[in-house]
This record gives structure tokens, sequence and C-alpha cells, in this order.
């Protein structure tokens, strides 16, 4: 008994002392932890500040983001909604500054490397210097340097803007596709793909010089053949519509070299030889080759068409165009092209049943109207022709053929008023037009 009456105390001061202990090491760990769980509490509450998207909710989310981080410097969430309050009041400086703290603290997230590269490209160079540490340089260079470093850390590379700016692109988004296009060249500025995206975005946008340009340089630059093929086509198709017919077959000659087996090099450098002249023959063994290459598209078979026009063979010009219509029955030119073949053959019936399939198939279009006029004109159905060609006329007003035809069927049916009118706007078109020249002498003999 005495002895247990020992142990009792000895028990009781041990169970005291670890207590104590476990008391002062929750001590502890509060002390430590409450700076953290404060901030985070400050960070909450300035989030739901930022979501009331009001003058009062920023100034409240500021307050709270500047306790949390006395409270605890190294809170990265804080610093990241600073960010958005600064680019929310406009203070561009400020922005990089907190992601750049932010990233200090995240190294490895590769949105935070993203939005601070956003910042910097947005930033003017006066401006680089206020930013505490420099995180997007001092000067011109020193942004590009910082630039290329962040969009590595974002996970980005070459292809990844290239497939980016290709996305907004066909979206019609061009100013964003530009950006992501002059990303990749900053990243290697030898990046053919990044320079024939660019040639693509300029040919979309109408900017054919631009596009000529950096159609070039990726032609200069690949070493791949099917994108220097393509490259070398683009250019084609534009120094013809420019009508720059010799540089177009040049290019269009090295497209068909590189790539042999593709049909559409051979269809367009076949069609730009015809246009070009003088290459008749030349421009027909292309577009057979294109033909036997593309054994679907009517295209090929349209263009022989368009040969045979021109040299006067209507009727292999209609087996041609049938032959399109066979292959693609909805094809507006098809049947354009069989109305006109039709027309010259004197079948004029089968002719003018073309010529309506083509215009319920494009209506915006004035070629059919104006056969049509010429059938009607040729049958003294002159009423209808010059409904036909008064059509044409309104959807075609700069050209010279369809107000022509339009003057013809007036002066047939007596309208000489109207005829010299017309005749007269024609002159205005074309000063030295020698049809209206004389149509005007003899309709106005005195003058």
């Amino acid at each position: 008994m005495p002895a247990e009456s020992e142990l009792l105390p000895r028990r009781h001061g041990r169970r005291w002392r670890g207590c104590l202990a476990v008391g002062l090491v929750l001590l502890a760990l509060g002390l430590f932890l409450f700076p953290w769980t404060a901030s985070a509490c400050f960070v909450e509450q300035a989030g739901r500040h930022l979501d009331l998207n009001s003058p009062a909710g920023d100034r409240a989310a500021g307050q709270a983001l500047q306790r949390a981080l006395r409270l605890f410097p190294g809170n990265a969430q804080a610093h990241r909604l600073l960010a958005v309050l600064h680019e929310r009041q406009g203070h561009r400086p400020a922005v990089a500054e907190a992601l750049a703290r932010y990233l200090a603290l995240r190294p490895r997230d590769p949105l935070g490397h993203w939005q601070l590269a956003l910042v910097c490209e947005r930033l003017a160079v006066s401006d680089l210097r206020r930013v505490a540490g420099q995180p997007c340089g001092d000067d011109e260079a020193g942004r590009q340097a910082a630039l290329v470093r962040l969009w590595r850390g974002a996970g980005q590379s070459v292809a990844s803007f290239v497939q980016a700016g290709d996305r907004q692109r066909r979206d019609r988004n061009w100013a964003e596709a530009e950006a992501f296009y002059r990303r990749a060249l900053t990243l290697d500025p030898q990046a053919a793909t990044a320079w024939y995206g660019l040639g693509e975005l300029y040919r979309a946008r109408g900017e054919a010089d631009r596009a000529l340009e950096a159609y070039s340089q990726a032609v200069a630059l690949t070493s791949d053949s099917r994108l220097a093929a393509s490259a070398h086509a683009r250019r084609g198709r534009l120094l013809a519509e420019a009508g720059r017919w010799a540089e177009a077959s040049t290019g269009l000659a090295q497209a068909v070299a590189l790539v042999p087996d593709e049909g559409q090099y051979h269809l367009d450098y076949g069609w730009y030889l015809f246009k070009a002249g003088g290459h008749n023959q030349e421009a027909e063994a292309e577009l057979r080759r294109a033909a036997d290459l593309l054994p679907g598209n009517p295209w090929p078979y349209l263009r022989l068409a368009d040969l045979a026009y021109a040299r006067e063979d209507y009727a292999a010009m209609l087996d041609l165009a049938q032959h399109a219509v066979r292959l693609q029955p909805g094809q507006f030119w098809a049947w354009f092209s069989q109305g006109r073949a039709l027309r010259r053959l004197n079948r004029l019936d089968e002719a003018g049943q073309a010529l309506r399939r083509a215009i319920e198939l494009a209506a915006d279009q004035p070629g059919p109207h104006a056969e049509l006029g010429g059938i009607f004109r040729q049958q003294g159905r002159l009423g209808e022709a010059i409904a036909e060609y008064e059509q044409a006329v309104a959807l075609a007003p700069q050209n010279v053929a369809y107000r022509l035809g339009l003057a013809a069927a007036y002066r047939a049916d007596g309208q000489t008023a109207q005829a010299i009118a017309t005749y007269r706007r024609v002159l205005e078109l074309d000063p030295e037009n020698p049809v209206a020249l004389q149509a005007l002498r003899d309709l106005e003999p005195g003058k």
C-alpha cells in the first residue's frame, strides 16, 4: 500500500507534463498556421468581392488581399487575384509584378507563365522598367527573350502556335491568328510553317503583296517538298489573279515538279497556261493529267471545255460539260458550260433548259442571263431578251459585253433612245469600244 501511494504522484506528474507538452505543440502549431489560415480566409473573401464586378467590390477585394499578404506574403493565390484586380483597373505593370511574384511561388504553373506572357506582350516599352524585377525585360530585345522563356514555361512550341493560328484563321479571327503566327516566329524566325500560315492569313484578308512575300519566305526556309509545292501553288494563283501570267505559270510549274502526283497542281497549272496565252497544247496536256489524277472532280473537264470553246470546237465542249454534269449534277458551271455549247450548236431549246438550271443553282451569276438574252434575241423574242440582259447588267454593271447585248436588243426592238443611252454607257466604261462607236454613228448620223 505505501508503495502504491508513492507511485500516484509520479503518475500524475507525468500526465501533467505530457498534457503541457501537447498543449505547447498545439499552441506553436496554431501560431504557425494562424497567418496562413487567416490569409486564406481573406483571399476567399477577396474572391467573393471580385465576383461582384463593381467599384465597391474591387475596393473591398483590394483591402482583403492586402491583409492576406500582410499575414502571409507567400500566399500565391493572393498574388494571382491581385493580378486580376490590377488587370481590371488597367494597371498593366502592376499586373506583371503580381504575376511574377505568383510564378516565383508556383514556378511550374503553365497557366501562370502564359498569363504573364500575355501581359508582357501588351506592355509599352516605356513600362518595362517599371515592373519590379523586370520579368518582361527592360527593352524590346529583353521582352522577346522573356516571352520565349515564358512560352516555353507554358508548354508552348512553334507547332502549337501554328496550330492555334490555323484555328483562329479558319474562324476568321484575323488579329488573333496573326498574333499566334508571330509568336511562332519569335520562337523560331526560320519556321516555314508559320510563314506559310501568314501567307494563308494575308491571302484570306485580300493582302496579296504580303501573302506573296510570306509564301516566298516559306519556300526559302522549308525542306518539306509538299509545303514548298503548296506555297508555290498559292503564289501562282495570286499572281494569276493579278494578271501576271508568266510568273504564275512559273510558280505552278514548280509546284507540279515538286509534287507530280497532286492533281490540283496540274489543274491550276494547265488553266493558267491557257490564260497566259499561246500554250494551249501544254495546257491541255496538264488538264488531262489532272483529269486522270482527279477522276471524280468536274473541274478538269470544265477547264478542258473552256479550251474547246476557245478553239470553237463546240461538240467537244458539250461532251466535256455533260461529263462534268454527270460527275456533279449540282455544279453551276457545268450546266452553264453545257448551255453555252448547246447555244453555239444552235440547239436553242436545250440550251435554254441548261441555262435555267444554272440560274436555279446560282441566281447571282450574270452569265446565264446574258446567254438567255442572246437566245431570245436569236428567236426574235426581244422583250424577253431585254429582260434577261437587264438582269445580267444589274448583276455585273461593269461588264461591257452584257451592255452591248442589251443595247443591241433595244435597237432590234426599235427602242432607239434606250439603245443610244446604253451605247454611251459602254463608252464610259470602254471609251474606244469599236462596236459602240459604230452603233452611235449609225444611230446618230448627224452628230
